[in-house]
């Protein structure tokens, strides 16, 4: 009796210490493990591929062909990428030239519209001294210094964005070379990981584990199938609201929408930015019409038509969904943002699941 509560006391002390240790030091583990995962973005971006790519491969090989060998595998999987190629083809192609051309359109509107800002700000305070401060600056070198400042920070701020995106390039090509083999060898892989799980733990343990990665593969699939379901429906909205309203640049914005609305609440925004800028363009009025609508139907899509095709499925509240995007975004980018929500989708699961059998056990006491 006597060595079994030495025995408790000891752990418990020793709990106790290393709980200490953690809470005392939580800044500097924080910083380890996030650079740990950070490291690790590759293995995250391959995961995220492999998830996005089976969902189309796995159709291809069960509807064309009904079966699945080496060989249509290899065709199944180069399809699938062709698919993500092309649409990524047409967003570069078609989208991002109209933006780019738009900035520098609105770019050089800027003295104009600077002047245009200054005889209004002069008409409506000519009878005091701020008139004679506004014209003095508006002719002064201050407005060249504060662009000369700024043009210098985006320079000096070069290197270090180009940095950035050599390190993406290198964990994109690492992150599709992971991918690629974990499909090609998907069944393979999957056999060695049930083998190695079966004789570490025991039955119980593999059942509980088994479970977990059932509800990961559905969690990941539903997600990918019905968010781009859901992608589909909000551009095809867009399109017809853009057509009814006469809005320029119609079909690229509503392409635009469909292609970014993959990652929850955040891609519409950028998309919705993207083309009030197009549309601003052309028209200042029209560009205010356009938030104006595309807030309406993103709201109707939102609350009803969203909830129906992956709430159902992904069953994530709206507030956890975001803290998922922001983790996901800032361990492994873009990809991190698709992987982080079936990830936190799964825990969330479980821990209701959990939650739920403790009440139902609490229940059965009483």
């Amino acid at each position: 009796m006597k060595k079994d509560t030495y025995k408790k006391c000891f752990v418990l002390i020793t709990y106790t210490m290393v709980l200490a240790l953690v809470m005392f030091n939580i800044k500097e583990i924080f910083t380890i493990v996030w650079g740990f995962l950070k490291l690790l973005s590759p293995l995250w971006i391959g995961i995220a591929l492999a998830f996005t790519l089976n969902v189309p491969m796995s159709i291809i090989e069960r509807e064309i062909f009904g079966k699945t060998d080496k060989k249509i595998r290899i065709f199944s999987l180069s399809a699938s990428i062709a698919i993500i190629i092309l649409l990524l083809l047409i967003l570069f192609v078609w989208v991002i030239p109209d933006f780019i051309d738009s900035v520098s359109y609105l770019l050089g509107q800027i003295p104009s519209m600077i002047d245009g800002l200054n005889d209004i700000l002069l008409n409506a305070f000519k009878n005091t001294d701020l008139s004679e401060y506004i014209k003095n600056f508006s002719g002064s070198s201050e407005v060249t210094s504060i662009l000369s400042t700024t043009f210098r920070g985006i320079i000096n701020n070069f290197s270090g964005f180009l940095s950035n995106f050599v390190t993406f390039v290198i964990n994109m090509v690492t992150g599709i070379i992971i991918a690629i083999y974990f499909l090609l060898e998907k069944e393979h892989l999957l056999e060695t990981m049930r083998s190695l799980i079966d004789k570490m733990f025991d039955r119980k343990l593999v059942k509980k584990m088994n479970k977990v990665f059932t509800l990961a593969n559905k969690s990941f699939h539903d997600f990918i199938t019905y968010q781009c379901l859901e992608c589909l429906i909000l551009g095809i909205m867009m399109f017809i609201a853009f057509i009814i309203f006469r809005f320029p640049y119609a079909l690229t914005i509503a392409f635009l929408t469909t292609v970014t609305a993959i990652v929850p609440i955040f891609g519409a925004t950028v998309a919705c930015i993207i083309g009030a800028i197009l549309i601003g363009t052309v028209s200042i009025n029209q560009a205010i019409v356009f938030l104006i609508v595309f807030q309406v139907i993103q709201q109707i899509e939102g609350n009803v038509i969203y909830p129906k095709v992956v709430g159902k499925h992904v069953g994530l509240p709206p507030v956890v969904t975001i803290l998922a995007i922001f983790i996901g975004g800032e361990v492994a980018g873009f990809f991190g943002m698709i992987i982080c929500i079936p990830l936190t989708s799964i825990l969330y699961s479980l821990f209701w699941t959990k939650f739920e059998d403790k009440k139902i056990g609490t229940k059965k006491e009483a």
